[in-house]
């Protein structure tokens, strides 16, 4: 039976103020035309370490095939039965899943919940927590993941540009999140870093922050060189939890 990757389930929390977003990621594979294999064997008997021939035999493209919000001042705990019913889906159900969720300041304790009702659930494979961090490397500690926020959109417009970032076009918050990504701009402290931040104050960033996160869990988690490079279609399913 071909070898399928897993869909990731971003899941970005909001407070008072801020939706609660996520985005269904999967990453494709796809070969490189520029890849030699006769190349590659001959460089692993024939070249020392460092030396060798190092061009990838695929691209890891990813897809956002499914994106949505919750509407503003949803119950955390109608957001985790809004989650399992999305993991329960029979399309998503085709495969495994991942679920990385944000577990940063109030999210911890709803991030707990998810983890323990989602983690029973058929086809999961792991629940990532993250919190989103102003370092220059992501790392692990007591089971949470630190994610720099500066890796997550430079990776992001990185795809975008390159186009190994494709987003569903039927999807009704696809031009949202292709513009809050793009809100996102680079800008310099005054010790000289970089940080990205919002071009302009109050700004939406719920569905970015998913996508971004999505995005880097399918690259960490869901991606396997010999999976097969399928793409499903399913969108704008009607949720009665949702924003129409």
């Amino acid at each position: 039976m071909p070898q399928l990757n897993p869909y990731v389930l971003s899941v970005d929390l909001g407070q008072a103020q801020d939706h609660t977003a996520w985005a269904l990621c999967l990453a494709v594979n796809r070969p490189n035309p520029e890849y030699d294999a006769e190349l590659a064997v001959w460089s692993r008997t024939h070249r020392p370490p460092g030396l060798q021939y190092n061009v990838p035999a695929t691209f890891a493209d990813v897809h956002i095939v499914d994106l949505d919000r919750f509407a503003l001042d949803t119950p955390y705990p109608a957001i985790v039965d809004g989650i399992q019913d999305m993991v329960l889906q029979p399309e998503v159900q085709e495969r495994d899943v991942i679920v990385a969720v944000d577990a940063g300041g109030p999210g911890r304790p709803v991030a707990d919940t998810l983890t323990d009702d989602v983690l029973g659930l058929r086809g999961v494979q792991r629940v990532a927590p993250y919190q989103i961090t102003s370092g220059h490397r992501h790392n692990r500690a007591n089971r949470m993941w630190n994610l720099s926020r500066n890796l997550l959109f430079g990776e992001a417009k990185k795809l975008l540009s390159w186009q190994q970032l494709r987003v569903a076009p039927e999807l009704d918050y696809a031009p949202t999140f292709i513009e809050e990504l793009r809100n996102f701009r680079p800008k310099f402290t005054s010790a000289g870093n970089i940080v990205y931040g919002l071009q302009r104050e109050g700004e939406n960033d719920d569905l970015a922050l998913a996508g971004i996160c999505g995005i880097w869990a399918a690259q960490a988690f869901g991606s396997s060189a010999g999976a097969v490079a399928s793409i499903p279609r399913f969108v704008n399913r009607g949720r009665p939890y949702a924003d129409q």
